[in-house]
């Protein structure tokens, strides 16, 4: 355990019973507190953002109370209480023609379990930040998003919550980086069809599904704005559209504030 983290610990362990903030926040999003350094959540340590830290909850996080924490630059510790709120994200049931798609067959999900494999270290990937907020959109044109952690069945069968958000775009139209980026996956995948995934760091991996073409490859360093490939109906997929997810230091939360409005955030004061 590194020094930062042990001191950390203590801190925690000598304010518990002291905090004087506590801020609501629903699951899914993701709480700002400015005027920092370094940022402390779920007994690990990181780096603030332009002086702001960004703690994103996971949209399946239980309900409940947790501790975050904060170092101004020269000054001692600070921590704050997060009260987590439940969401209720509704539910939706998808008539799908392609009943191998629903009940996946044995070598449907041989594959799936090699492709989870393959995309589930990406999350904890943890390089230097090289994205600003907010961040950008994935189409210069952005209808409205539909789905975030909506529980989602197909043909009555209930399956997995909706982990991002969907924008009906129409077939062909190019998909844009949000952030500058490495390109650290592109693959076509038994449910998200041909994908991107780009490591922006600071633990911020975002996701681009369903698509129709790829317009670049594993290991391109890529600019916010760029072109990633083009909206298609590939996968799991009804007709076509794009499926943005975003994973934030392993938390699965909801991409529209983070590019839209960062105002809408929860904030501790």
């Amino acid at each position: 355990m590194n020094l930062r983290l042990t001191v950390f610990l203590l801190a925690l362990t000598m304010v518990a019973s002291a905090h004087a903030v506590t801020v609501e926040a629903p699951q899914g999003s993701v709480v700002r507190w400015s005027g920092a350094e370094s940022c402390g959540m779920d007994g690990r340590t990181y780096e603030a953002i332009e002086g702001v830290c960004y703690f994103p909850i996971d949209f399946r996080r239980a309900a409940g109370v947790i501790e975050i924490a904060r170092w101004p630059a020269g000054q001692n510790i600070e921590t704050a209480n997060v009260k987590i709120v439940e969401v209720d994200f509704g539910e939706q049931d998808i008539d799908f023609p392609d009943e191998s798609l629903v009940n996946l067959t044995e070598e449907g999900t041989a594959r799936l379990y090699s492709e989870q494999a393959e995309i589930k270290p990406l999350f904890r990937r943890r390089g230097p930040v090289q994205f600003t907020l907010p961040l950008g959109t994935p189409s210069e044109t952005l209808p409205e998003a539909r789905g975030f952690g909506v529980q989602r069945s197909f043909n009555g069968v209930p399956k997995n919550p909706h982990t991002g958000v969907d924008y009906s775009i129409g077939l062909d139209n190019p998909v844009l980086s949000v952030a500058k980026g490495e390109v650290v996956l592109t693959g076509d995948h038994i449910f998200a069809g041909k994908s991107v995934y780009v490591d922006h760091g600071g633990g911020l991996i975002s996701m681009y599904f369903h698509l129709n073409g790829f317009s670049v490859e594993k290991g391109d360093q890529i600019e916010r704005g760029d072109e990633v490939g083009k909206i298609g109906s590939t996968g799991r997929s009804t007709g076509p559209h794009l499926h943005l997810g975003l994973r934030w230091r392993g938390a699965r939360v909801d991409p529209t504030p983070l590019m839209l409005d960062l105002e809408s955030l929860p904030i501790v004061p």
